[in-house]
């Protein structure tokens, strides 16, 4: 899957449709790092994503190319909520977090693997909170 739109024709079964496919953005918060994680079909309201971690909307700023992947190592379109880098917090939105299984890049366009959402969040300790635009 190389966009969200690709992911419903790759998918098939209960689990597929565009809210499966989980879009991940990174953004520089106050000098911290922070993936956010929202289903495919759903954007990020930055505002509520502040005030999810407890900073000003105006010290949120989305990361841009250079810095992923020159110091994340990710390519544009892989960034993923799944990682093993202790610099990077997760949110995830409801949207993710409540579904059975999600689909999410790993770090580059080509891969994508299937998981339990509640796995995703538990694995990665990631903080649950309504993230996306209603």
């Amino acid at each position: 899957m190389w966009t969200v739109d690709d992911g419903p024709a790759a998918l098939s079964g209960e689990d597929a449709g565009p809210d499966a496919v989980v879009k991940t953005l990174a953004f520089d918060a106050d000098g911290r790092w922070i993936f956010a994680a929202v289903a495919g079909d759903r954007r990020i309201a930055e505002g509520r994503l502040a005030r999810s971690i407890g900073v000003a909307r105006s010290r949120l700023r989305m990361l841009g190319a250079d810095v992923i992947e020159n110091q994340l190592g990710y390519q544009l379109g892989g960034l993923t909520p799944l990682h093993t880098d202790p610099r990077i917090d997760v949110v995830i939105d409801p949207s993710v977090a409540g579904r059975t299984m999600v689909y999410c890049a790993l770090g580059t366009r080509s891969i994508t693997v299937a998981l339990a959402a509640r796995d995703l969040v538990e694995v990665m300790q990631a903080r649950v909170s309504a993230i996306a635009r209603s």
